[in-house]
């Protein structure tokens, strides 16, 4: 048996996807473009990282915590860096 009269198995299979797809009504594209989209997403989704300010006005982030929403911190948190920044720059200047 030469080489042409074997079968070709990837022939085979690209024919009977081609069938399929034709069944479907999509193109190959579109059918690339579904396979990438589907997300697989198992059980309820990773819990928020929250922010802590050490006591040196660091802030630092404390993972999967069930802590107090974090945005208040925050704020805080900047607004006292700002008022010591101002503070450092009121005792360089005088």
């Amino acid at each position: 048996m030469n080489a042409e009269q074997r079968p070709n198995p990837e022939s085979e299979q690209q024919a009977s996807s081609d069938q399929v797809r034709e069944e479907s009504g999509r193109s190959r594209e579109e059918e690339n473009r579904i396979g990438e989209a589907t997300p697989w997403v198992t059980g309820p989704p990773p819990p928020q990282p929250h922010y802590r300010e050490a006591e040196d006005g660091e802030i630092f982030m404390v993972p999967n915590a069930d802590l107090e929403p974090t945005e208040p911190i925050i704020k805080e948190a900047i607004r006292r860096q700002q008022e010591r920044k101002q503070e450092r720059k009121r005792k360089g200047n005088s």
